[in-house]
């Protein structure tokens, strides 16, 4: 929202005083596997739901630049302004990273606001082995990162941060004289409520500044590769093993979504009713495993790309899961699985 509003307040100042009525139609533009807060988001502030453009994503689901482009000069052409490009850094879905790098180019080249939700995996930013999933990130003009999503920091905890110096506080501030005195006694630059929507709020960054103060950067990068190496572990685990599917051949963050074929699935031909009888197969495993006590998993699917339901496994810092504890967890899987 914050990026989303302050985007549009950056090419309309006049809409802070004279409302949504005094501006061209506008669009904005997210991947088909971009969270739904988005669309949420384009409803609340007044641009509506029919000028969310959902980009289509490639084989793994990340955002294809090049469409992103001619969907750009399409609104435009048709008298539609482009006003802010949602890129993401870990779906919510797949755990995809889009690739903020040649994402930012099409921004820049089409002088559109660029947002990248990272709220999943913005964490990587703090590891050399991993950060190179958000390539480009310096580019983008705003960006929201939860450092629950990874790292495991109590809810909430989330972080907005934007490039501009002082277009938060020319967007939102109305100077409340009985909040906001410019002549107190100590420096006011840190008074940053009235850059806000909600003026006063708990003080959330200070589980992430204990949190890292704890740690330090060598361990706060250790947490995020801890979580990285679990998904890797899990996912050749999971290859190796009769009856289990990944959704995608690889997968770039800390979820891997997978299916689980019993034996008398197998070696059929695999027909629409046949993943059809799958997806329902993944349902009744998280139904049984989350009734046991055992295991509690996501379950997805992406219609857009004709997935029927799947099971996911997230992994993060906070709970690290152990090698034999991967063994445990697929050992519950087949179980539930072949006993439907």
């Amino acid at each position: 929202m914050y990026g989303l509003v302050t985007a549009r307040y950056k090419k309309y100042p006049m809409v802070k005083t004279e409302g949504v009525q005094s501006l061209p139609r506008m669009a904005v533009f997210g991947s088909e596997q971009s969270d739904t807060s988005l669309q949420r988001i384009a409803s609340l502030v007044g641009l509506g739901l029919d000028n969310v453009v959902l980009i289509e994503t490639d084989n793994r689901g990340c955002m294809d630049p090049i469409a992103l482009d001619k969907a750009i000069s399409r609104a435009t052409k048709e008298g539609v302004v482009p006003i802010l490009v949602c890129a993401t850094s870990g779906t919510p879905t797949l755990g995809s990273c889009d690739a903020l790098d040649r994402i930012a180019n099409v921004c820049q080249n089409h002088q559109v606001w660029l947002h990248v939700d990272a709220y999943n995996l913005g964490g990587v930013l703090l590891s050399d082995v991993h950060r190179h999933l958000m390539h480009g990130i310096n580019m983008a003009d705003s960006v929201a990162w939860s450092p629950h999503g990874l790292l495991g920091v109590p809810l909430d905890c989330t972080v907005f941060l934007i490039k501009e110096k002082g277009l938060l506080d020319s967007c939102n501030k109305l100077e409340a004289t009985y909040l906001f005195q410019r002549d107190k006694f100590y420096d006011v630059a840190y008074d940053i409520g009235d850059q806000s929507v909600q003026c006063g709020r708990k003080v959330d960054s200070g589980k992430l500044w204990i949190m890292w103060k704890a740690k330090g950067d060598i361990g706060m990068a250790k947490l995020v590769e801890s979580a990285f190496t679990q998904a890797r572990y899990f996912m050749d685990e999971l290859t190796i093993r009769d009856g289990f599917r990944p959704v995608l051949p690889e997968f770039q963050g800390n979820k891997v979504g997978f299916w689980y074929i019993p034996p008398r699935h197998r070696n059929m031909n695999e027909t629409e009713d046949w993943w059809a009888e799958i997806g329902k197969v993944s349902l009744a495993i998280k139904k049984r495993l989350t009734l046991k006590g055992s295991v509690i998993l996501n379950c997805e699917s992406v219609k857009r790309k004709g997935l029927s339901h799947f099971l996911q496994l997230t992994t993060d810092s906070s709970s690290p899961v152990s090698q034999q504890g991967v063994k445990v967890v697929l050992d519950e899987i087949v179980n539930a699985g072949n006993n439907l």
